[in-house]
């Protein structure tokens, strides 16, 4: 939906903003700023792309910018915290980082390398399967108990974090930032 499309442009956008308000280099501030938000919109573009032909591989390709988006934001917030910068914001996206990359590298990525997925062909980018992808994104629900259905337990970790955890992350990140007038 558009809502949470622009809630996770919004979230890396408040990454990237900690990164440019806190850092001393123009450099790094223009690249945390920037960067992270920019992923992310390609990281969506590929998860629709995804949804619409209705295939793993491109959820792969938007799974793996993930890893790269906190890769980086993990990086600009070590070279904050190296200049002396310990805001609790930067302390909170070094220990996110710190979580979520072994998790993302070592169970979420080889969990969708896992799936049956069958390869994605030319023949299968066209207009009907596309349409045929969005009716099936936008109507079909299947409701299940099964942990399978759900995407096992990386699946339920990955919906806690992003439902709960990543939510009162950005909020924190709103609180400090309009605290310190930073926003």
């Amino acid at each position: 939906s558009k809502q949470w499309y622009q809630r996770r442009v919004r979230g890396l956008y408040l990454m990237g903003h900690i990164i440019a308000q806190y850092s001393p280099s123009p450099l790094i501030a223009v690249l945390g700023g920037w960067s992270l938000p920019l992923l992310c919109c390609m990281a969506q573009c590929f998860v629709w792309s995804s949804l619409l032909l209705q295939t793993d591989a491109l959820m792969l390709l938007e799974e793996g910018t993930w890893a790269i988006m906190f890769i980086l934001n993990t990086a600009f917030n070590f070279t904050l915290y190296l200049a002396g910068i310990t805001s609790p914001l930067v302390i909170t996206s070094l220990v996110f980082g710190a979580l979520y990359l072994p998790w993302q590298l070592l169970f979420h990525l080889p969990y969708i390398l896992s799936l049956e997925d069958t390869p994605l062909t030319r023949a299968k980018v066209n207009v009907c399967n596309v349409i045929v992808g969005f009716k099936r994104a936008v109507f079909y629900r299947k409701q299940s108990r099964s942990l399978k259905d759900w995407g096992g337990m990386v699946g339920i970790v990955w919906m806690f974090c992003y439902w709960w955890v990543e939510s009162a992350w950005i909020a924190a990140i709103g609180w400090v930032l309009a605290a310190e007038n930073r926003v």
